[in-house]
């Protein structure tokens, strides 16, 4: 997480959420700091409730979320890897 101040790309496990929320919009610490609300707000309110919708949720659309995400990294990594330096 320090070398992202450096120029560094992700590598922590959080990465491929923080690619994903960038390629669906996310592009202020705003929109991170509303989402991180909701879901504290949703488990607190209701967590039992949720814990039986995701026992419904289909593994294929986390599979294309997962694919979304990897994607982006590498595009991501690759722009990085070819630009010309200064």
């Amino acid at each position: 997480v320090i070398f992202c101040w450096f120029g560094g790309l992700p590598m922590c496990h959080g990465a491929g959420g923080l690619a994903g929320q960038h390629r669906f919009g996310a592009r202020t610490n705003l929109s991170i700091l509303v989402l991180g609300g909701i879901k504290l707000l949703l488990g607190l309110v209701a967590a039992a409730p949720l814990l039986a919708l995701l026992r419904f949720f289909p593994s294929g659309i986390l599979a294309a979320l997962l694919a979304i995400s990897s994607f982006e990294l590498a595009s991501s990594a690759r722009s990085a890897l070819n630009a010309d330096p200064d």
